[in-house]
């Protein structure tokens, strides 16, 4: 890739605060599919709980099991991010509010989060890694 070709920080910057947006929107109107998309094959996430999930088939059925108990709302409170080649590293401050859809009582829960991204060979950029930092 020559550097006339190569994406700049700002555009990349922008690319993956559209990759964060899309998939707060895709787990409020819990659209697995639409999340799985958003992902490398060989996504890696380790959840608050710690357990862990590898793969699109793993994380897709840890959505699955999740959103099937779970009304979940979503609030992104702020981020920190870092570029560097075809790696980004996204440090999150996010707050949910998850609500049964059986009986019971909502449960609001405070955590960070990082997030992994690896750009893509045609310039755009999927989530590789995912890992929740309980408070």
């Amino acid at each position: 890739m020559s550097s006339l070709s190569q994406p700049t920080v700002s555009s990349d910057r922008s690319q993956i605060a559209a990759l964060r947006k899309a998939w707060v929107d895709a787990v409020i109107a819990e659209d697995i599919d639409r999340l799985i998309a958003m992902v490398t094959d060989d996504v890696a996430a380790v959840h608050g709980s710690g357990q862990c999930s590898c793969g699109k088939d793993e994380l897709k059925k840890d959505f699955l099991h999740i959103l099937a108990r779970w009304d979940v709302e979503h609030t992104h409170l702020s981020s920190e991010l870092v570029v560097h080649d075809n790696w980004a590293v996204e440090i999150d401050e996010i707050e949910t509010t998850r609500a049964p859809l059986r009986d019971g009582t909502a449960i609001c829960t405070h955590f960070k989060a990082v997030f992994v991204f690896r750009r893509q060979s045609d310039d755009s950029w999927k989530i590789a890694r995912i890992l929740e930092l309980a408070d």
